[in-house]
């Protein structure tokens, strides 16, 4: 994983173009985006126009945390489609809860990591993580946990 990269949070589709633009011809290897950024459009496009094979760069994405099964596989295809790629290099869950901010259970945990534990299988990422878990999150994770979080 590269040590530097973009951030596209709060950019929409035309800033994250051309965000991204300006970071490949700067040298960055690295983009991190997120499905809730609803900028993958605009990166995609960057990406195709870069010029550079799939190899020379790495993309971080998030899902929405407190998605069943079937939905955290939905997102995840639906941000691959938008980035025009066939997989991301990382794919985090952004939160430990509902994007809505209401509680997820630790068994609803377990069923969205089991689902990212399937993106790796059916490489649609090379690596999973979280993002903004704290401590008796990961542990209680690691208890059912196949593939255990790449990072926090």
């Amino acid at each position: 994983m590269p040590m530097l990269g973009l951030g596209t949070w709060l950019y929409d589709d035309d800033k994250a173009f051309d965000a991204v633009t300006e970071a490949f011809k700067l040298g960055y290897p690295a983009i991190d985006t997120a499905f809730d950024y609803t900028n993958g459009k605009g990166i995609g496009r960057a990406l195709k126009e870069s010029g550079r094979n799939r190899h020379e760069y790495w993309i971080t994405t998030k899902i929405e945390g407190g998605l069943s099964f079937n939905d955290t596989i939905s997102q995840a295809e639906s941000q691959l489609k938008d980035l025009g790629i066939d997989y991301a290099d990382l794919i985090l869950v952004h939160f430990p809860f509902m994007a809505d901010g209401k509680p997820f259970t630790p068994e609803g945990r377990a069923e969205q990591w089991k689902a990212m534990e399937s993106l790796v299988a059916n490489e649609k990422t090379r690596s999973i993580g979280v993002s903004h878990f704290c401590k008796h999150h990961m542990l209680k994770l690691l208890e059912t946990a196949i593939i255990p979080p790449a990072l926090n």
